[in-house]
């Protein structure tokens, strides 16, 4: 188990809401972030389907029948 599951609800809100505030009003940290998550995607920890790529793969496949 990982140390942010540890956290309460709140706080893990509070570290979500800062990388959302740097990303929107810094370009070089949103690169930082998005590099960060390539990484992650490149090397996942345990594969996780997300709601907006599960909706995209319906959509996709509902227009291309």
């Amino acid at each position: 188990m990982s140390h942010y599951t540890k956290i309460p609800p709140q706080e893990r809100m509070l570290i979500i809401a800062k990388l959302y505030h740097n990303c929107w009003y810094s370009g070089d940290r949103f690169d930082l972030v998005m590099k960060l998550l390539e990484e992650w995607e490149a090397n996942p920890v345990k594969e996780a389907k997300f709601a907006s790529e599960i909706s995209e793969g319906i959509e996709f496949t509902i227009k291309n029948k």
